[in-house]
């Protein structure tokens, strides 16, 4: 087969893919190609074939067509010269054994993809101010922290410091005279970042290799820094009766004192410490540290255009796949229980209800819906979000981390990818375009999740 040389951009190897749940057969995935998220299509099954088996010269032609996108083929044979009459260049040439055929790509893509349409500029906006609108954020009264774990004991700081949550780097600079929890700098968004062993701030036990941990950006002021902690732990939200003062006898210690309040999460759950940020850096040395941070902002080009603000998300893994779930519509993320309380004849993707301190939540495993094939491990968790004022919980296999990305890393999907309620909405790039991850639309996803069981427990209603 051949396409029109003047459609394209360019000729690549294949990719790495993101997976789309749900997508018909002939979209791969999609990718990140010189920075610009594309949908990879599978000629072979755009042509009617089952698969498209993956080979050693397999290419990706790049086409400019009315919305770019990628065509995998087995291989590049080289340029051609075809007769045919005029015409647009949307146009895909098939030879076989009657002799060729002149095909419309746009039409086979139109019956393979049904809402393969341009999206009107603008698109991506509305969505997502009609999202923030139907976010209920003051459904629940209280404090959300992320917690964390240093030397086993669980610790909180207020989730609205938090930039972002992830891998803590391999490479830190260390700089003179540097106190015990002062490990030095790190590259960090067109500046550096000063990193703080938190362990050691609070006077506890810091030796463990840095690869195990995780950093957690926080904003101080108008600095930030990033703390290094053990591991990630969850998302709560608590009500302000579940706060409690420090006692007394804790903030005789340099490391207790800290500590601001301590929150009871009830169940036998423990308790939780949350940190008291003005005091964190009370001694000279680290005030120091945190004052050269300031000093490092305000010295940037600051940024003005609205691209570069950036969105924070909840980045969680379902099987092989990686997706993220905006953390203005996330209510809480915690630990999968051992059991739920079961629903009578409730559809398989409703795994029960979570007693979530006194709340009764659905429980929706996601897994199922998503086509994945998720294994129980002791990294599921539950992403709670209440939109509209409707609540459920989503089982996820993992939560990795929190991040904080560029409005100009963001992009709403591609047509091939969306429908009347789509729940991927946007797509967002990380690490430089390394990763492109789908952006979930957690008013679609609670509005999918509630048609599908009301057509679960119609189909099981006994007929008249």
């Amino acid at each position: 087969m051949a396409v029109d040389a003047r459609t394209v951009r360019e000729v690549a190897l294949p990719p790495v893919l993101t997976r789309v749940p749900g997508a018909p057969p002939a979209l791969a995935g999609i990718a990140s190609l010189r920075g610009a998220v594309t949908p990879i299509v599978s000629a072979a099954v755009l042509l009617g074939e089952d698969t498209q088996s993956a080979g050693a010269s397999d290419k990706v032609v790049v086409l400019d067509l009315d919305q770019p996108l990628g065509l995998r083929v087995d291989a590049v044979l080289g340029l051609d010269v075809i007769e045919a009459d005029a015409g647009g260049g949307g146009r895909l040439f098939v030879r076989d054994g009657d002799g060729g055929r002149v095909m419309d790509l746009n039409g086979l893509l139109t019956a393979a993809f049904s809402t393969f349409t341009s999206r009107p500029a603008g698109t991506g906006a509305t969505r997502t101010a009609a999202r923030s609108e139907a976010i209920d954020e003051t459904a629940v009264d209280g404090r959300v922290l992320l917690t964390f774990t240093l030397n086993d004991q669980t610790y909180g700081l207020p989730l609205d410091m938090v930039v972002e949550a992830s891998t803590a780097p391999q490479s830190i600079q260390s700089l003179p005279r540097n106190r015990t929890a002062d490990l030095g700098v790190t590259p960090y968004r067109e500046r550096v970042l000063p990193v703080i062993d938190l362990a050691a701030l609070l006077g506890l036990s810091s030796d463990r290799p840095l690869d195990q941990c995780r950093l957690v950006v926080a904003r101080f002021g108008g600095a930030s820094i990033g703390l290094v902690v053990d591991q990630l732990r969850s998302i709560l939200r608590l009500p302000e009766s579940a706060f409690g003062p420090v006692p007394a006898v804790l903030n005789r210690g340099g490391g207790e004192a800290g500590i601001e309040a301590i929150a009871r999460l009830g169940d036998g759950l423990g308790v939780v410490s949350v940190l008291a940020p003005e005091r964190l850096f009370k001694d000279e040395a680290l005030a120091q540290v945190l004052r050269d941070a300031g000093e490092d902002v305000e010295t940037m080009k600051p940024e003005t255009t609205e691209d570069r603000q950036l969105e924070r998300f909840v980045i969680f893994r379902l099987g092989a796949e990686t997706y993220g779930f905006p953390i203005e519509a996330v209510e809480e993320v915690v630990n999968l229980p051992d059991e739920l309380t079961r629903v009578p004849r409730a559809p398989a993707f409703i795994e029960g209800v979570l007693n979530l301190r006194g709340r009764a939540v659905p429980v929706i495993d996601q897994t199922k819906r998503f086509g994945s094939e998720g294994a129980a491990s002791e990294t599921r968790r539950v992403i709670v979000t209440r939109i509209s004022g409707l609540q459920a919980g989503f089982v996820v296999d993992a939560v990795s981390e929190i991040a904080a990305v560029s409005g100009a890393d963001i992009a709403p999907a591609s047509g091939l990818l969306s429908n009347d309620r789509p729940v991927f909405d946007r797509v967002a790039t990380l690490d430089m375009g390394a990763r492109v991850i789908l952006i979930v639309n957690p008013q679609a996803l609670l509005d999918q999740a509630e048609a599908d069981l009301l057509a679960a427990l119609e189909t099981k209603r006994p007929s008249a």
